[in-house]
């Protein structure tokens, strides 16, 4: 089991460095720069197309036009606030007045959003802090939401009064730092990486999911379904299994312990509750696992 951790370490300071790379560069299409930004010619540096197929600025749709939603982040903040309004809506706060957030509506129902309409300087990220603000009614039921950052939080939360009833069939997010916090009504299936930062994921239910991070904590706190699957370097993990009538913890760790107040059962690495009938596995090196089942 060790040697196995060992290998996670390496693997994760290698993803890490990867992963880091991947997002910047990622921010876009693949295409070369060609332009400036923010007033610096750049020349032959290999950068990012401009956008000509975006729209700049913020913008209201129809809920029952939106099917998914992607969005690629720099830095500043990704908001995510569920409320009683009927529109799906994107806003903007903060950075270079030249630099407006652009979108695209696809004739798939995809909103693609991007911090800037024009050209992509890797030497100025500065210049990309601001934060985004996106709207969506509780209730709405989304195929698909991918949320991409390089130093951006991530952060979903609830207008007052509004309980969240927001249904996605499919979640996925990526950072490289800084806090996630996800809240949703129901969720098929959740990918969630961060290389540092917390991640708080609150659900009605989750059917599986795969959360890694290599040094932050990681809390859920949902009906699980079907699986979970966590792995960290040194973050530790809590795990509100909501009413779970039963589940199956394998703990695959150098030197974290599993700790627990529910009646169940140890076999070494593993501890059956109930009916056993989730799979959560849990693997990380020095991380503590503590796992409940409160709630309805």
């Amino acid at each position: 089991m060790k040697k196995a951790a060992l290998r996670r370490i390496i693997v994760w300071s290698v993803v890490s460095v990867l992963l880091a790379a991947t997002l910047i560069v990622g921010i876009g299409t693949s295409s070369l720069l060609k332009g400036s930004i923010n007033g610096l010619r750049l020349g032959g540096i290999s950068t990012l197309a401009d956008r000509e197929d975006y729209t700049e600025g913020g913008k209201s749709f129809d809920a029952a036009e939106i099917k998914s939603i992607e969005i690629n982040w720099v830095d500043g903040s990704v908001n995510v606030l569920l409320t009683n309004d009927k529109s799906v809506s994107i806003s903007e706060d903060g950075g270079d007045s030249d630099d407006k957030l652009c979108w695209k509506l696809g004739e798939d129902g995809t909103l693609h959003i991007e911090p800037t309409k024009r050209t992509f300087n890797l030497f100025a990220l500065g210049s990309q802090k601001k934060d985004l603000t996106l709207k969506l009614p509780k209730s709405l039921n989304l195929d698909k939401l991918r949320i991409s950052t390089v130093s951006a939080p991530v952060k979903t939360e609830s207008e007052s009064g509004a309980s969240p009833e927001l249904d996605i069939r499919k979640l996925e997010v990526e950072t490289t730092s800084g806090d996630v916090q996800l809240l949703f009504g129901s969720c098929d299936s959740a990918d969630v990486t961060t290389v540092s930062g917390r991640q708080e994921i609150t659900g009605g239910s989750l059917r599986e999911a795969e959360l890694g991070c290599v040094s932050g904590e990681i809390s859920v706190s949902a009906e699980l379904g079907k699986s979970l699957d966590v792995e960290t370097v040194s973050g530790a993990v809590r795990i509100n299994a909501v009413g779970a009538k039963g589940f199956t913890v394998s703990l695959d760790s150098v030197s974290g312990k599993l700790n627990t107040d529910l009646e169940g059962k140890f076999d070494d690495d593993e501890f059956i509750f109930g009916d056993g009938s989730v799979d959560i596995e849990v693997k990380t090196v020095s991380g503590s696992t503590e796992i409940t089942a409160n709630g309805k």
